[in-house]
């Protein structure tokens, strides 16, 4: 069994509105309260909500990649059920910045991949960059110092990994609902 639920032995054809249904669910798991005990209630909230649009970005993007290379129509309709669902709790007028807030996020995770897999940065300056982009992301969310700084230091390596590691996870997810392959 797998973090989606998912068994192996899963052979039988998932619809694109379960496809985009479950990619939904997948992004909106966030980080529970005993992963870091001594982080601010508030300040958690504010960072799931961050990692549920970052996550929706990755899926988003990922989706768009297979459409647009293979012409997918099962990309495309999950993709629509994936926005459907995803934007469905943002009120109508705020649905164009939250599109917008997404692919900002898009182009942040695309950095964050490049800097992640860059080999010819020493690991002092390959920390140092992490560290950056996870002030700068966290400044999505809460423009307050005493926020980024703090969150940033203690946590901030414990949020990229977490954040690369659900990278992979939504990306291997995307490509097993769009092209139905064996299910992890």
């Amino acid at each position: 069994m797998s973090l989606f639920g998912w068994s192996r032995k899963a052979k039988s054809a998932m619809s694109t509105d379960a496809a985009g249904a479950m990619l939904d669910a997948s992004a909106r798991i966030g980080i529970e309260q005993t992963t870091f005990p001594e982080l601010d209630k508030q300040y958690l909230q504010s960072i799931n909500l961050l990692l549920h649009f970052t996550k929706a970005a990755i899926v988003v993007h990922w989706l768009r990649i297979i459409d647009h290379r293979y012409s997918d129509p099962r990309a495309k309709a999950i993709l629509g059920t994936f926005e459907r669902l995803t934007f469905s709790s943002v009120p109508s007028d705020n649905k164009t910045i939250a599109v917008l807030h997404v692919e900002n996020l898009v182009k942040a995770t695309l950095n964050l991949e490049q800097i992640m897999h860059d080999k010819t940065i020493s690991q002092q300056d390959w920390s140092r960059l992490m560290l950056q982009w996870c002030k700068k992301w966290l400044g999505l969310v809460d423009t307050d110092s005493l926020f980024l700084n703090h969150v940033t230091l203690i946590y901030g390596m414990d949020l990229m990994i977490y954040l690369r590691d659900s990278m992979q996870l939504l990306g291997n997810a995307v490509e097993s609902v769009v092209f139905e392959k064996d299910r992890p």
